[in-house]
């Protein structure tokens, strides 16, 4: 019977201490998470900073807002369309006398359908056109 109560207890000791040292990996664990993804919000808010400076230096206050908003605008410039919404999936192109001009195709929905075209004529946007 004493060999008995002995045994209950040494596991239920053993028990408790296995289930500290559980407890303990698992609040490290927890705590190395933590760690890591403090880190990956830190190197993208540096990031992103790094890129607001970047293009306010290239095109001003007002337009690196806009850009970093992803918004298009009449006037904008190619580059500054290709900074707000990355390259377009495919572009037309139709070169004249007077002019050149490109459509910037955003969004597929289809066969040669697309969410957005952006018109630009002589690298600057004169419009656009969204579908649902």
């Amino acid at each position: 019977m004493d060999l008995m109560i002995a045994f209950v207890v040494t596991f239920g000791i053993a028990t408790a201490i296995a289930a500290a040292l559980l407890s303990a990996r698992d609040r490290l664990r927890k705590r190395r998470e933590q760690a890591r993804l403090q880190a990956i919000a830190q190197r993208e808010a540096e990031q992103k900073a790094a890129r607001l400076e970047d293009l306010i230096s290239r095109f001003g206050e007002r337009d690196a807002t806009r850009i970093i908003d992803g918004t298009i605008w009449q006037g904008a410039t190619r580059e500054m369309v290709i900074e707000a919404l990355g390259e377009p999936l495919d572009i037309d192109e139709r070169v004249t006398a007077k002019q050149t001009r490109h459509i910037f195709k955003y969004h597929q929905l289809g066969k040669n359908r697309y969410g957005l075209r952006v018109t630009l004529e002589d690298d600057l946007v004169v419009g656009w056109e969204t579908k649902g």
